[in-house]
């Protein structure tokens, strides 16, 4: 059987490998994630697990990193203590969450947040809001359907 990557998906920063074999999965992820390393950003992997639908595959989630000493660190530790309101509305079940805490927290409590819109969210401006809706139905997968509402308040 050849062994690859089966699916990639940019909003949940996940890849499907269709085999168990950990150290397979582990190599060819990284791999794949050093192709999509920028001059500031880094991925690396955060959790590798077997697939609930299908136990044949490996789902590994993987995660953003800043790198150290490059031009934009100081921009950008200024930008992660800066304060935002998200509220977070599912659609599906009517909760409501509201949340008040830096650009990083507020930025993982987002699912299915790419970079086009991470940047828009960065680029607000103090009380100036940004509404991202996420919505996902893939075979195998529980839906989701979150509307969100983000507001830079420093």
């Amino acid at each position: 059987m050849d062994i690859k990557i089966i699916r990639h998906d940019e909003q949940l920063m996940a890849l499907w490998i269709n085999t168990t074999d950990i150290n397979i999965v582990n190599k060819i992820a990284e791999d794949f994630l050093k192709g999509l390393d920028t001059i500031n950003t880094t991925f690396k992997i955060k959790k590798c697990s077997i697939w609930k639908k299908d136990d044949s595959m490996i789902k590994v989630e993987y995660a953003a990193f800043i790198k150290k000493g490059t031009p934009k660190t100081a921009e950008i530790e200024a930008i992660q203590n800066r304060k935002y309101s998200l509220i977070i509305t599912n659609k599906l079940t009517n909760n409501i969450e509201n949340i008040i805490d830096s650009f990083h927290i507020i930025k993982e409590r987002i699912i299915g947040l790419n970079l086009q819109n991470l940047n828009k969210m960065r680029d607000l401006q103090i009380n100036e809001s940004l509404n991202l809706n996420y919505y996902f139905d893939w075979i195998g997968e529980e839906p989701a359907h979150y509307e969100y509402t983000i507001t830079r308040l420093s």
